[in-house]
């Protein structure tokens, strides 16, 4: 899982097309983040354990349709996530 504080001042990403797994806690306390983008074509097929969990700020995220699989809290208290 990834360091507390590792991404402290992390406000967006972009996830490129080639990647296809997050592995566990790979955004885990980002607590910053607002924005998630996957890029076009994605091949993304896995979110792994804890993968944004305490992302806060997070308040909406598209999934690409390539996600056959998400993790156990992937998206725990992302207390702003509505969509």
């Amino acid at each position: 899982m990834a360091a507390f504080n590792q991404c402290i001042n992390l406000t967006s990403v972009t996830i490129p097309a080639t990647v296809t797994s997050l592995g566990d806690g790979a955004f885990n306390r980002c607590d910053k983040l607002t924005t998630v983008t996957f890029a076009a074509n994605s091949q993304l097929i896995s979110i792994g354990y804890m993968a944004f969990n305490y992302c806060f700020k997070l308040a909406s995220i598209n999934l690409p349709s390539s996600v056959q699989y998400i993790g156990r809290y992937a998206f725990q208290d992302c207390t702003s996530l509505t969509s």
